[in-house]
């Protein structure tokens, strides 16, 4: 049997076909939805700070409050979390878009994310970690368990607080899609 293949056009019945329905391009089914993008904000054994984009994060659980998040393997952020690092998840804003190119096409094992950051992106300190100073909210993690999953490790944390910094919309993996700085 051959590889399993996607269609990249919807299927209509012929009694609802119309010009409109005939062609409609669309992505990968799990490409299709929108996420906001977040960054976490991790220390290394090092005490070197480090940021990178995640958009696989969700929440898990209501009591106790839980996110999930999947950290890509074979990155700085990774090796600081099996270290024991402390993590704030940051959700990013639309005028933030720009991060990508610094905290995602980049590794923080080859380069020093934050001293690349430009100005017009501050960095503070809350909770003993670095975080954006204009993200839209902040959320301080202690990891409750972690799994093996392809390319990427699940982290499941527990919140332990949150701050809402901005009340500007957060920033969708659909912009990053349109301006070409992720696939999918």
């Amino acid at each position: 049997m051959g590889k399993s293949s996607f269609t990249k056009s919807i299927i209509t019945p012929a009694f609802m076909t119309t010009e409109k329905t005939k062609k409609i391009s669309l992505r990968k089914p799990w490409n299709r939805s929108d996420l906001p993008v977040w960054s976490l904000s991790t220390i290394g054994p090092d005490h070197r700070h480090n940021m990178n984009i995640c958009t696989y994060v969700s929440g898990v659980s209501m009591k106790p409050k839980r996110f999930m998040v999947a950290v890509y393997d074979d990155t700085q952020t990774l090796l600081n979390l099996q270290s024991g690092s402390a993590a704030v998840l940051q959700l990013l804003t639309r005028d933030q878009y720009g991060l990508v190119r610094y905290l995602g096409q980049r590794t923080g094992k080859e380069v020093d994310k934050l001293s690349k950051l430009p100005a017009k992106y501050p960095v503070v300190l809350w909770k003993g970690n670095s975080v954006l100073a204009d993200a839209a909210a902040w959320l301080q993690l202690k990891e409750h368990s972690r799994t093996p999953a392809g390319d990427h490790t699940i982290f499941i944390f527990d919140i332990i607080c949150g701050r809402n910094v901005s009340a500007r919309e957060p920033l969708m993996l659909n912009m990053l899609r349109k301006k070409g700085l992720v696939r999918g």
